[in-house]
């Protein structure tokens, strides 16, 4: 896990111009803890980012904190803990 001394400075970066470099901080969600990375970077990001869940954690940090209208859901995350996800914005059909 890397250091959560980091996020201060990766939050920076939420807000960039380049699509490519908000999407590098959805793929550092993992190796961060999840509701602080969620509140302080992941919030940052526009609605409309892609974002990746791979952890039971994932789902409800971002129903708290970053709604997401673009979001894939990998691994082994249960349909219990993405239920968060999916009541408030809805599954894409």
């Amino acid at each position: 896990m890397l250091s959560d001394l980091a996020i201060p400075s990766l939050a920076g970066y939420g807000g960039h111009l380049f699509y490519e470099v908000r999407a590098e901080l959805t793929r550092l969600w993992p190796r961060f803890e999840t509701h602080r990375y969620a509140a302080e970077v992941v919030s940052l990001l526009p609605s409309d980012q892609n974002v990746t869940v791979v952890s039971d954690a994932e789902p409800a940090a971002l129903a708290e904190f970053s709604p997401r209208q673009d979001l894939n859901v990998v691994g082994d995350v249960s349909a219990e803990a993405s239920a968060p996800i999916w009541a408030r914005s809805g599954p894409s059909t």
